[in-house]
């Protein structure tokens, strides 16, 4: 908390929004499962908020053969940089498309062997990715999300993962209905706006979607 507060020259709250991760061993895999390179400011993740920090805090001995986090220095000076795909929900089949997120072969990289309690922190601009888990064991790390008093953000940032989880898993099969193309032939690109939109007001009825596709798609 000091070190963002020193950051963010202002006293700062953390979100309740609290991240476990468990990466599971794939030892041929050249990428990690999920959600590939992004910066979590993007505005496809719903968080409504223009600057917030993150801490990634090692659980466990993470060297080379378990992955960890890598980070893409300087990219947080790009500003938000429009990501590929959309989102989906961890728990959602079309989670593992890996059709989200940024070319990671057009950044450089680094990334380190860390101890049980070394932590990261970077801005919401800077790219970052999970490294494949080449090991023999379960990674643990875990996600901390902290903001200056002064900024906003949605309702997203004060819920539990788990209550996020199930709202976005009720979007997603929404989203992917037939009821929903059937009525509005939306493309891919209104869809994810429509995902997006949906998170951020907490709406998980298709005929608000089905509202919201319209609306796009007349304003392009």
């Amino acid at each position: 908390m000091n070190v963002v507060e020193a950051l963010c020259e202002e006293p700062v709250r953390a979100w309740q929004q609290r991240l476990i991760r468990l990466v599971y061993p794939v030892p041929d895999a050249s990428t990690a499962k999920g959600i590939g390179a992004h910066q979590d400011g993007d505005p496809k993740l719903g968080y409504r908020a223009d600057t917030f920090y993150t801490g990634w805090v090692a659980l466990m001995d993470i060297d080379s053969t378990v992955g960890g986090l890598a980070v893409a220095p300087g990219s947080h000076i790009l500003g938000i940089v429009k990501s590929a795909g959309s989102v989906a929900s961890s728990d959602n089949g079309s989670a593992d498309k890996r059709d989200y997120g940024l070319d990671a072969s057009q950044l450089d990289w680094a990334t380190a062997n860390y101890r049980p309690g070394s932590t990261i922190i970077f801005i919401n601009r800077m790219v970052h990715r999970g490294l494949p888990n080449h090991s023999d064991r379960i990674r643990l790390s875990c996600d901390y999300r902290y903001q200056g008093v002064s900024g906003s953000s949605s309702w997203l940032t004060h819920t539990l993962g788990p209550d996020v989880r199930r709202v976005a898993q009720q979007i997603d099969e929404i989203v992917a209905s037939r009821a929903l193309y059937v009525t509005t032939h939306a493309s891919s690109e209104t869809l994810g706006e429509v995902r997006q939109r949906m998170l951020e007001e907490k709406n998980t009825t298709l005929a608000r979607a089905r509202e919201l596709a319209r609306e796009i798609d007349e304003q392009s």
